[in-house]
Formats: structure tokens, C-alpha cells, sequence
């Protein structure tokens, strides 16, 4: 599935893993699709070949999976298609 999103904010988030403390950016998205849009953010990890992204960026993710979280953001993974500077 292909969406637009917006880049709202740009955190990071440590957790420990099986080899030790990881740290990881995380992307809050906005939907910025055409017509009807998603009411809450989501948020996108960024993968280790992915391009940094800015706050106010628009970008095409290929969605691949939605996984089940217990609490919080919906957390989608995939891959970044193509990003456009920050709309002023």
C-alpha cells in the first residue's frame, strides 16, 4: 500500500535488545493523502538505509506491515519511495 505523509515530529527511542541498548529514530506522520485521511499520527521507524528526514517533509511510504502495539501511536513499517522538501 502506498501513502503520503507529512513528517510532524522526529524522535528517538532507546530500548534493550538482545545485543545491548538500541537506539532508533522514530518518525510522527501526519496523513497527507488526497480526500478522506487517517484522524490520528503514526509513527515510522527509520531503517537503517533510509534518507533523513526533516519536520514538514512530504513523503511516499510503501506500507508493509501495520504491526499490533500494545498502547500508543500505530507504528507502520515499509519504505520510504520518494521525500519533498518541507512545504512553507
Amino acid at each position: 500500500m502506498l501513502a503520503r505523509f507529512t513528517v510532524f515530529d522526529v524522535q528517538s527511542d532507546t530500548y534493550e535488545g538482545k545485543k545491548g541498548s538500541v537506539n532508533q529514530t522514530v518518525y510522527t506522520l501526519q496523513d497527507a493523502s488526497e480526500g478522506a485521511k487517517l484522524k490520528q499520527y503514526v509513527e515510522f521507524p527509520q531503517a537503517d538505509d533510509a534518507p533523513k528526514m526533516k519536520i514538514g517533509e512530504v513523503i511516499d511510504v510503501e506500507i508493509t506491515e501495520i504491526p499490533m502495539i500494545f498502547s500508543g501511536r500505530p507504528r507502520i513499517r515499509g519504505k520510504v519511495r520518494q521525500h519533498r522538501a518541507p512545504v512553507k
